[in-house]
Formats: structure tokens, C-alpha cells, sequence
């Protein structure tokens, strides 16, 4: 029997306030294939970093074979930049 870890999906930074009209990577490590949260709906896949322009929550989930984790939930907000 060979046991397969189970992937420690890393979200980092895990939240962040950015200035409006600006936009903000998130980079994410500990598998091989990726799915990309947003407020709860996918929109972005197999790439262990995005960018982003919109507030909100944004979680991973990383697969390594049959395998999957899922990261903490990172929240973006934006504020107006003075």
C-alpha cells in the first residue's frame, strides 16, 4: 500500500486591504492542480498565482492526484486611496 499525503494548500497572503484601482496577487503552494474561489464561485484554474481587482473572499482548492486540500479563505477589501 502506498498512502498519498493529502496537500497542505498554502494561501498566502491570507487577506489583505489594497488601495481602490489598484490590484493584488495572491500565491498559493502544496499541490499540483489548483481551482480558485471567489465569494464561493470558481473562477480561475491551474495557476498557483492570480490577480485580482475585486474585494472579496477568495479560497483555493489544490489536487495532487486523487487527492485534494483546501486553503483559509483569504478576504481582499479595497479602500479609497487618499
Amino acid at each position: 500500500i502506498n498512502a498519498i499525503a493529502l496537500p497542505n494548500v498554502n494561501l498566502q497572503p491570507n487577506g489583505a486591504v489594497v488601495t481602490c484601482d489598484d490590484s493584488f496577487t495572491f500565491n498559493v503552494s502544496g499541490a499540483n492542480n489548483y481551482m480558485w474561489y471567489f465569494n464561493g464561485e470558481v473562477f480561475a484554474s491551474n495557476t498557483s498565482n492570480i490577480q485580482v481587482t475585486e474585494a472579496g473572499s477568495y479560497y483555493v482548492i489544490g489536487t495532487t492526484g486523487n487527492c485534494s486540500g483546501q486553503s483559509q479563505t483569504a478576504n481582499l477589501s479595497f479602500e479609497e486611496s487618499i
